[in-house]
């Protein structure tokens, strides 16, 4: 049986430690307390108690994650590819990238609790404790879903701008692209699972419409440019594939005509033969290579990111009837 290694364990343990830590304070706090859900916020307190910890932790967790993920896969790209990169030049382009990541982070986080401070009148004399406690949380947590979010946009501009062009994408060589369509899934099942903890905000209320066609069109578009890579590859793939057929289909009608204009018939010239038999076994060859950068196991993650949304609301009412027993509602 195969464990995970301490320095792949680190960043999960400790982002679920996070939140267990999180949430044991808000616990203290009163948060999930019978006098808290009479208040006129607490059952969206109770509800921030619950979702801000969990989510804050996830966003560091993927965070760590995938700096990790795209330089591993990047690295394995520029080894199996000639691209007028190296190694170092990527990485430090990433670092940069990243960088200014985090300073933008600082700067939403800060804007993003200020307003909400402001808006919920949370400054004055009287605010308690939990609502003080849960703005805290919120200032990392906007933090991190502004940095997790421009990071995936980010390594995804970065992939197209410099590793699919039309010169590396190779007719033969799909596989040398399998690295790329990885990256790309794992940045989609991040997406996917952060989208899937918003329910938890909606715990015990009765959830708009709108709030949930606003989640679906978020995933949607979402998903439509971090699969963008992918159909990239699939667009250029199938144009050199027609280009190719077409350019095999004009060898053999030349083929055919310069037959007509001869003495001698296609069956009685072995030479024409061959040549049609060559062009016929490599029209088979072409049509039969794949589109798509992607394989059987990255097929099936493919359609499980895709059932995420639905299933993530059928496990909110779990988990909210859950509650219920529990009578924390």
């Amino acid at each position: 049986m195969r464990f995970l290694s301490f320095s792949q364990a680190r960043y999960p343990l400790m982002s679920l430690g996070l939140s267990c830590v999180m949430v044991f304070f808000a616990f203290l706090l009163g948060a999930f307390d019978a006098g808290t859900l009479t208040q006129p916020n607490g059952l969206r307190m109770r509800n921030g108690a619950i979702a801000l910890p969990l989510m804050t932790g996830f966003l560091l967790f993927s965070h760590f994650h995938l700096n990790q993920r795209w330089r591993a896969c990047l690295r394995t790209f520029l080894k199996r590819n000639q691209v007028s990169m190296s190694p170092a030049q990527m990485e430090a382009m990433l670092d940069r990238g990243v960088t200014f990541g985090k300073r933008g982070a600082v700067v939403f986080s800060l804007v993003m609790t200020s307003v909400y401070l402001l808006t919920e009148n949370l400054l004055r004399a009287d605010s308690g404790a939990l609502e003080l406690y849960l703005c805290f949380i919120a200032f990392f947590f906007w933090g991190l879903i502004f940095l997790v979010i421009y990071e995936l946009i980010f390594i995804t501009r970065f992939v197209l701008t410099h590793f699919l062009n039309t010169r590396l994408i190779d007719l033969f060589g799909i596989e040398k692209l399998i690295h790329l369509s990885d990256l790309v899934i794992t940045n989609a099942i991040i997406s996917a699972i952060g989208l899937c903890l918003v329910p938890l905000f909606w715990l015990g209320r009765e959830v708009p419409w709108i709030d949930r066609i606003i989640v679906a069109t978020v995933f949607i578009l979402l998903m439509c440019f971090l699969f963008w890579p992918v159909t990239r590859i699939q667009s250029v793939i199938s144009h050199k594939k027609d280009m190719a057929v077409s350019r095999i289909n004009d060898s053999i009608k030349a083929l055919f005509n310069e037959n007509s204009q001869s003495q001698r018939r296609l069956t009685d010239d072995p030479e024409r033969l061959r040549r049609l038999s060559a062009l016929i076994n490599a029209k088979q060859e072409i049509t039969a290579v794949s589109e798509w950068p992607v394989d059987i196991p990255q097929g099936i993650k493919t359609s499980l990111i895709l059932l995420s949304i639905p299933a993530s609301w059928a496990i909110g009412a779990v988990v909210e009837n859950i509650i219920e027993a529990m009578k924390l509602i």
